[in-house]
């Protein structure tokens, strides 16, 4: 499986929130922070991370980008700076390639229910 991380619960209104540009890299893109590499564990790409939540929630790639599919888009995952294995979540459009800028309720949603699958105590945190 190819797991992509995300610190925190990825409640969508969270989702959407978080949903910003990242000016970092060129040209700018926008999504959301996870930790994601191909054939690391869940908890190697928390560990990399140094993920601060309490709590985490994992996903496989394929599943996010069958959510998303279904909708329109087509999900990508760009390697941006940051700890560990960061990347951003992006989306595009299916019909014309564009970055998609505000992250819609309907894509936030479809993403939440397959994160929210796995969501556990992260284990960098003390009981």
């Amino acid at each position: 499986m190819d797991w992509v991380v995300r610190g925190g619960t990825a409640d969508w209104q969270v989702l959407q929130g978080a949903y910003l540009i990242d000016t970092r890299v060129a040209p700018p893109i926008f999504g959301f922070s996870v930790q994601y590499a191909p054939g690391i564990t869940w908890e190697d790409l928390v560990r990399a991370g140094n993920i601060p939540n309490g709590q985490v929630c994992y996903a496989d790639r394929k599943d996010l980008e069958a959510a998303v599919a279904t909708l329109g888009y087509t999900m990508l995952l760009i390697a941006t700076p940051g700890l560990g294995f960061h990347h951003e979540l992006s989306l595009a459009l299916v019909q014309n390639g564009q970055m998609v800028q505000h992250l819609d309720e309907d894509a936030a949603k479809a993403l939440s229910a397959v994160f929210q699958q796995h969501l556990v105590r992260n284990p960098l945190k003390q009981p």
